[in-house]
């Protein structure tokens, strides 16, 4: 055996460098991780946020999102007897078109007087579903932007007259849909 091993001393020194190696080690570990979640973080949150606004991005009027079929399972048996449908036949439709639909809320909006002081704007996305009897039910804000805009969309699609519903092989369906609700300062002085 070497000299070298048997020393206590140089023993010693290489265990503190194997352990300060390990020390600094930790803290590189801990930002790697915290940045690959924060990555794919991001990427999700970019994904969701391009989903919402793809719809209005296109050319012409704000378009309506596709439809999802609102038909939640109870239980075993009715969940056996759901279909689950890729493309639907006709989609439901507000009387008069889609420009009639943002003329109505439009001209029955009431911009909240907290949004005002605040100089509050943007879109309100609202989710409901039109009932295979045409009513409008299930309103919820997915997205909202405060001050009272919130509440004040979703008042607006429960106002909203019965729809012609959707159908698929000749039958009226539930129908999951997504508006956006603008509201914009330049209104109020539109209407005054």
């Amino acid at each position: 055996m070497s000299a070298l091993t048997m020393n206590p001393l140089n023993k010693r020194r290489s265990l503190i460098r194997a352990k300060s190696k390990l020390f600094f080690a930790w803290p590189l570990i801990i930002t790697v991780t915290i940045f690959v979640a924060g990555i794919t973080f991001s990427i999700k949150s970019y994904a969701q946020y391009n989903q919402y606004n793809q719809y209005e991005t296109q050319a012409g009027t704000p378009a309506l999102a596709p439809p999802r079929h609102h038909n939640p399972p109870q239980d075993k048996k009715v969940k056996d007897s759901i279909k689950v449908y890729q493309k639907i036949e006709k989609q439901p439709e507000y009387p008069g078109g889609t420009d009639a639909m943002f003329k109505f809320i439009f001209e029955n909006m009431k911009y909240p007087k907290e949004a005002r002081s605040k100089n509050i704007e943007g879109k309100v996305i609202v989710n409901f579903t039109v009932r295979s009897n045409g009513l409008v039910t299930d309103v919820e804000t997915m997205r909202g932007i405060g001050g009272g805009c919130d509440e004040e969309a979703v008042r607006l699609v429960k106002l909203m007259p019965k729809w012609k519903p959707g159908e698929d092989l000749g039958k009226p369906i539930d129908v999951s849909m997504i508006v956006p609700v603008k509201f914009s300062l330049d209104t109020i002085k539109v209407k005054k």
